[in-house]
């Protein structure tokens, strides 16, 4: 009896602590959580700006130029598609048209096309800036391309001594790994309503040229945002492009951080990196920031130097983008003296001129890099019309001088008489 009892006691026990381990495991490894267990997914806001174009047009061709937007984030965006198109007139950029789609709101994975056509006015350089703020933010990117003329064959073929022609010069094909490496600030400090320039520079480590080389850059939608160049068309193994990003935060930005993310983007790779900015209601000393910027400009300037230098040795026209930067040297030098003499706010005046001038000199030097390849005979066009003037000129000369002969036929002959 008291076996049968103890049995009992410890069936009784086992079936509970059964009972208690079954729904502790179930609760456990079902999958069904509990109502004061919750998960965090963090919401991001993130875009993405593609834009295609032709790179060489033929005077008089349409330029067709398609630019798409894509909500890469995990929350809707309203945004709107800016395209504006610039000619390279001397050396200064010239707004020649501007275009903008209507706003949209796009769910992520969505995207948004604008197309836009655009007959080139001008043969040169021209250069396509394509912009969208949404919510706060925008992204930017820009492109060049070029317009050229060829002038049509001769109708009529003289059987002569063949004219000395232009040889197009072939383009040699590269093998190799794409490879570069990016200098940039990761921080950078700006006061309300202040201005700052931030280098950026590439050097191309592969063993291939890196063509096409531009800045995509997504900030917040209350900064002023200014590259140069727009786009370096090629840069050779162990060669240095340099980017400037002038950023201008204007009085009504809150302090705090802000992202600035950049991507360098070239024809056969593209990397990103991001730069904190931290708005201040404040500076430090005036005499630390302006030290600090004569030293960054001091850098900026034997940089720059060393690209005009690499141009120059390869043949090309260096002279206006030297221009500039002798500019940026004696605006320098002079804020140095004003600095040693305790003139800081006469030094940072100078500074801001040394700024503009080194923005002049990479936009300077990234122009005489594009290669525009004139026709066998550039001069004809100019033959033709010189010829066509001339012939003008000598049949007014004879309508001329024949009306004044039939005039002296009509005269009496005593008063022809009198007068010889």
């Amino acid at each position: 009896m008291k076996k049968f009892f103890y049995l009992l006691i410890i069936s009784i026990i086992a079936i509970l602590f059964f009972d208690f381990l079954f729904k502790f495991f179930q609760a456990g490894i079902t999958g069904f959580v509990g109502a004061n267990f919750s998960v965090n997914i963090s919401e991001t806001l993130k875009g993405q700006l593609l834009l295609s174009y032709k790179e060489k047009l033929e005077w008089g061709e349409i330029q067709p130029i398609l630019a798409e937007f894509i909500n890469i984030g995990s929350v809707n965006a309203e945004e709107k598609i800016e395209i504006r198109i610039y000619y390279n007139y001397g050396g200064q950029l010239q707004l020649l048209a501007y275009y903008y789609d209507w706003q949209t709101i796009l769910k992520p994975g969505e995207s948004r096309s604008y197309k836009v056509n655009f007959l080139p006015p001008y043969i040169g350089t021209y250069y396509i800036k394509a912009r969208v703020p949404y919510d706060g933010k925008v992204i930017e990117t820009w492109k060049a391309f070029i317009v050229i003329y060829t002038p049509p064959p001769p109708q009529v073929q003289i059987i002569t001594l063949p004219p000395p022609s232009v040889p197009v010069p072939t383009e040699i094909v590269e093998t190799g790994v794409p490879r570069m490496e990016i200098d940039y600030p990761e921080n950078a400090t700006i006061a309300q309503g202040e201005s700052k320039l931030l280098s950026i520079l590439v050097k191309n480590t592969g063993q291939v040229s890196l063509k096409n080389m531009r800045l995509s850059v997504s900030t917040s939608s209350l900064f002023g945002i200014e590259i140069n160049p727009k786009e370096v068309f090629k840069v050779s193994p162990n060669e240095t492009a340099v980017f400037l990003v002038l950023v201008s935060v204007p009085k009504q930005a809150s302090v705090g951080n802000y992202p600035l993310d950049f991507e360098v983007i070239t024809d056969k790779i593209k990397e990103g990196r991001r730069i904190n900015i931290q708005v201040v209601s404040a500076l430090p000393p005036i005499e630390e920031e302006v030290r600090e910027e004569i030293l960054n400009y001091e850098y900026l300037i034997s940089e720059i130097q060393a690209q005009i230098d690499v141009a120059a040795s390869k043949g090309l026209d260096v002279s206006n983008a030297q221009a500039s930067l002798d500019k940026a040297k004696i605006s320098l030098e002079i804020a140095k003296s004003y600095y040693n003499q305790g003139k800081y706010y006469d030094a940072k005046k100078k500074l801001d001129e040394v700024r503009d001038y080194l923005q002049d000199a990479v936009f300077q030097l990234s122009l005489i890099q594009i290669p525009v390849y004139y026709p066998v005979f550039p001069w004809l066009p100019l033959i033709l019309l010189l010829i066509i003037v001339i012939v003008i000129i000598l049949v007014l000369v004879l309508i001329r001088k024949k009306k004044k002969e039939e005039k002296e036929l009509k005269r009496p002959k005593l008063l022809r008489g009198i007068e010889t």
